[in-house]
């Protein structure tokens, strides 16, 4: 791989040399095949042709051998299964250790009962429709997309997935830091649903219980799969990705209930997104980072910097991930959460992306107060594979405030002030990061 002239020696004067050494490594390799199943429309434990073992951190996880023409296969466009990276399944392990009562080591007796979550910048769907599997059916999951084409890519991926309890969004993070309108005028037809949310109704206290925000970033993950990552390269982009992504958790921190979680990631490398950018979230916005146990046969990295003053809770990978919690005052203490029932995992040897995780729990006041209104009665069963999946409901900011509206297919993940996402938009498309 050709890559910018910048780019091993802003590594070296950062990480040890033996640790560049690897990554360079990692990025000349091919990287890894692997697809996620849909338990609503597969067995659990279904294997598919050219299986190669699961994810350990996600057991719905499955390597391939070799990559197929999933745009050929039926099941594929029923959203019996989802092409993404194994790297992005390690949400799976973060939530049901954050949210599973079951989870060793883990103390959750202070975090938030999950309500209502939000996928910040959602575009395509991988980590919505992993999300949404994973979540209590009566929790609402807001999926958004700034950008107006991605945004529809995400209502059709989000369809093919087919659980009703999920609403697709086009708003930036400050519009959504407050209680938005659609949460109290939800329609009450086209949802088999029965569901009181019982989300926040007090003022001060957020509206959402989860927060994932995938940001967009430098995209060094992305190298050996997206040329235009490569040439975008550089330390000063870096840099105007990494006050970027400090603007969007700003923007949408005042969302977060007390107690609530804010999962940031990235799909890159450097410390500047990663490490520094948790840091200032538990500096400047009050967050408490909480740790993730991590299986030592994962090998998965923690901090790589030189010199690193910030002490991170032992059990966090902080590359590859790191998790904060925010104070939770004595009135808001949670109840039991639903057991998310994780399974045995199956060990294999992972070629992982590194990625920042970080959970966060907001002091500062914000939201006025809503009441949303319920839902339909549940339906008996799932639906078949071959029926038509619901259409996911959808929302736009309104015409006054300020709104993606280009067509176009985005050429990079630059940040800038009319996307807060970074990959291209591809109905077609069989990947996700």
């Amino acid at each position: 791989m050709n890559l910018p002239k910048d780019f091993e020696n802003y590594f070296l004067s950062r990480w040890k040399e033996e640790d560049v050494a690897t990554l360079l490594q990692g990025l000349d390799a091919e990287p890894s095949v692997s697809i996620r199943l849909n338990t609503r429309r597969l067995p659990a434990d279904s294997l598919p042709a050219g299986a190669d073992g699961r994810v350990p951190w996600c057991p719905e996880g499955i390597y391939l051998r070799q990559r197929p023409s999933f745009t050929a296969d039926p099941l594929f466009h029923a959203g019996a299964y989802y092409v993404q990276e194994a790297s992005s399944m390690f949400l799976a392990h973060v939530v049901r250790s954050l949210f599973s009562p079951t989870s060793e080591g883990m103390d959750t007796s202070e975090i938030a009962p999950l309500s209502c979550a939000l996928d910040l910048c959602a575009a395509p769907g991988g980590k919505s429709t992993l999300l949404r599997s994973l979540l209590p059916d009566d929790c609402l999951l807001v999926s958004n997309e700034p950008n107006r084409a991605r945004c529809q890519v995400l209502a059709e991926n989000l369809a093919k997935w087919g659980h009703p309890n999920v609403l697709v969004t086009q708003a930036y993070p400050k519009q959504l830091s407050a209680a938005p309108p659609f949460l109290s005028t939800l329609p009450t037809g086209g949802c088999p649903l029965n569901i009181n949310h019982s989300l926040p109704n007090r003022e001060g206290e957020g509206w959402v219980s989860l927060i994932l925000a995938d940001v967009p970033c430098s995209g060094e993950g992305m190298m050996r799969r997206e040329e235009e990552a490569v040439r975008q390269w550089s330390p000063a982009f870096v840099a105007d990705c990494a006050a970027h992504q400090r603007s969007i958790v700003a923007d949408i921190w005042p969302a977060l209930v007390p107690g609530g979680i804010l999962i940031y990631s990235t799909c890159t490398f450097n410390p500047e997104e990663d490490e520094d950018n948790v840091e200032w979230i538990a500096s400047h916005l009050g967050a408490d980072l909480l740790s993730i146990p991590i299986d030592p046969a994962w090998h998965i990295r923690g901090d790589l910097r030189r010199s690193s003053p910030f002490k991170f809770p032992a059990t966090i990978s902080s590359p590859a991930l790191s998790a904060a919690k925010a104070s939770s005052s004595p009135s808001s203490a949670s109840t039991a959460t639903p057991p998310l029932h994780p399974r045995p995992l199956q060990p294999q040897s992972p070629t992982a992306h590194r990625r920042v995780i970080a959970a966060s729990r907001r002091k500062s006041a914000a939201p006025p107060p809503f009441h949303p209104a319920p839902l339909l009665p549940p339906s008996p069963s799932s639906p078949p594979i071959s029926s038509t999946p619901p259409m996911p409901r959808t929302w736009s900011s309104p015409s006054t405030m300020p709104c993606a509206t280009s067509s176009a297919k985005p050429s990079s993940c630059r940040p800038t002030r009319h996307a807060a996402s970074c990959r291209p938009a591809s109905a077609a498309s069989a990947s996700d990061s």
